[in-house]
């Protein structure tokens, strides 16, 4: 780890050493547009070390049925984080043992 901003998710089992520096080196694609679930996404990615460029991205995981039920603010809110959480998700679990 070369950047103390992330010691606190290093100090979570969960992500550790290895995995933040599986984050750093993540790439995502996150959609260009102005939409606030795009911009949640980015956010919290970038928040993680995760480097995000602007593009077409690509659909996110299938919501859970109690997203739908949201007003459409809180449903944009929750949309761009669970996307960004399914990119960190892979992120970590891969090369995990």
């Amino acid at each position: 780890m070369t950047n103390v901003r992330y010691t606190r998710q290093v100090r979570l089992a969960e992500v550790g050493v290895a995995g933040q520096a599986r984050l750093e080196t993540t790439e995502a694609t996150v959609g260009g547009d102005e939409r606030l679930s795009s911009r949640v996404c980015a956010r919290y990615l970038e928040s993680a070390g995760v480097r995000v460029t602007r593009g077409t991205g690509t659909r996110g995981p299938e919501m859970p049925a109690w997203v739908a039920a949201l007003d459409p603010s809180a449903r944009e809110v929750a949309t761009g984080a669970y996307e960004a959480l399914s990119v960190m998700r892979a992120a970590l679990l891969e090369g995990a043992s």
